[in-house]
């Protein structure tokens, strides 16, 4: 039933997200005082469930900070260029490079195709 499908697909986006938390947590992310994912925080329309944001727990400090993430964290195109996985092989490949110049020479291609790898 279709209802039943919804809802445990729900139940695994929460899962995957509080996983995700965790794994944040465990290699040095800092969420202090805010709620997130919220999703009671944005939206106005019916689809609230698909609509993402933060809630303030405490009074947050003009320019106070609410969230900081190790730069070992973040999926930059060097990174990806240099992972000993099939990316760095195929956009460092001279071959590809020659054949295909707009396609390894955009960033954008690039992380896309590790995420997808990575998956």
């Amino acid at each position: 039933d279709v209802r039943y499908c919804l809802i445990e697909m729900i139940g695994n986006q929460r899962k995957a997200e509080a996983d995700f938390i965790s794994w944040l947590n465990a290699n040095g992310c800092m969420l202090e005082n805010v709620a997130w994912p919220s999703f009671s925080s944005a939206g106005t329309g019916m689809d609230n469930e698909s609509e993402r944001g933060v809630i303030a727990l405490k009074s947050v400090p003009k320019y106070g900070v609410i969230f900081s993430l190790p730069f070992e964290l973040i999926i930059t195109v060097e990174a990806a260029l240099k992972s000993s996985s099939i990316i760095g092989s195929i956009f460092n490949d001279e071959n590809i490079r020659k054949r295909f110049p707009s396609f390894v020479q955009n960033e954008s291609r690039i992380l896309t195709v590790f995420l997808v790898c990575h998956r």
